[in-house]
């Protein structure tokens, strides 16, 4: 963890643990999985300078256990059905930061 520094004494810039930076140091941190989001992004044109407009296909409500070649299996399933040309497939995995004592 970053040393910070506020009139030469220890000091967290986040206002939760501010001025604990100790307790911070001694708590050993896990994640938990909340959920998942398919996102498929599309080359959507592009603007008066040129440059490329990108729209997003989001899917969410994702098993978070599904696999990396099951959730591409669908991606490719969805983009068969799409008009517009694919730019990236991406996976959006949100999690909870758990501290727990060490």
């Amino acid at each position: 963890m970053p040393k910070f520094l506020l009139n030469d004494a220890p000091f967290c810039p986040f206002p939760l643990y501010n001025n604990s930076v100790k307790e911070v140091r001694d708590m050993a941190a896990k994640q938990e999985i909340l959920d998942t989001q398919l996102r498929l992004v599309f080359e959507n044109g592009v603007d008066s300078k040129g440059k490329l407009i990108y729209k997003n296909k989001n899917y969410n409500n994702i098993n978070p256990s599904v696999s990396a070649d099951d959730l591409h299996a669908v991606a490719t399933a969805i983009i068969g059905l799409q008009t517009l040309e694919l730019s990236d497939i991406e996976r959006n995995d949100s999690f909870m930061l758990v501290g727990t004592a060490e």
